[in-house]
């Protein structure tokens, strides 16, 4: 081999190398295109999610049900307010007011310890049945304990009588020493 041939075979050499090197870069090349379209499309995605998440925001609906003070005065409407009494009739009155969706806040009053309920002006007729039903419920829960407390007295009178009619059978018992007597009826 003389030296061209050998200068030849070099240059092939080399020439395949840089071949070989420029797949390599242009697959390389494809693969970060891919990975950077995918990014844009990542970042397209996202912009549109956060153009919707901004257009719930500004529809933002109002809070409903049970709230506190602040956000029922957001919805830019006169309030009016009510008292309540002890904490287990606010109860009863949360559950009536979920029931028929009405929005209102609890408040508790650092004067009495009542509870004041505000709720919107123009929901007053939907509150004058939620208090109908609230009272019902008010007055049963009432009456249930006093029947409660009746039954109680009645069977406290029928210990008593008990009571004596035992006493009253004790004292009329024969004595140890007599036999074959005949012992009183209960």
């Amino acid at each position: 081999m003389n030296n061209d041939e050998t200068g030849r075979q070099v240059f092939v050499y080399a020439c395949d190398g840089i071949k070989q090197g420029l797949k390599a870069l242009a697959v390389y090349y494809e693969k970060f295109k891919q990975k950077i379209g995918k990014r844009k499309d990542m970042k397209v995605q996202y912009k549109q999610a956060m153009k919707v998440e901004k257009g719930r925001m500004q529809l933002h609906e109002p809070y409903k049900g049970k709230q506190t003070v602040r956000q029922l005065m957001q919805h830019g409407q006169q309030l009016n307010s009510v008292d309540i009494s002890t904490d287990k009739s606010l109860r009863t009155f949360n559950k009536i007011a979920k029931k028929h969706g009405v929005d209102f806040a609890v408040k508790k009053s650092p004067d009495n310890g009542k509870y004041l309920i505000f709720f919107k002006a123009k929901d007053n007729d939907v509150l004058a049945s939620v208090f109908e039903e609230f009272s019902k419920k008010e007055l049963n829960k009432k009456s249930k304990k006093e029947s409660l407390v009746e039954k109680i007295n009645q069977n406290e009178k029928s210990v008593k009588e008990m009571q004596n009619q035992l006493e009253n059978s004790e004292k009329n018992l024969p004595e140890k020493g007599t036999k074959n007597a005949e012992l009183p009826e209960l």
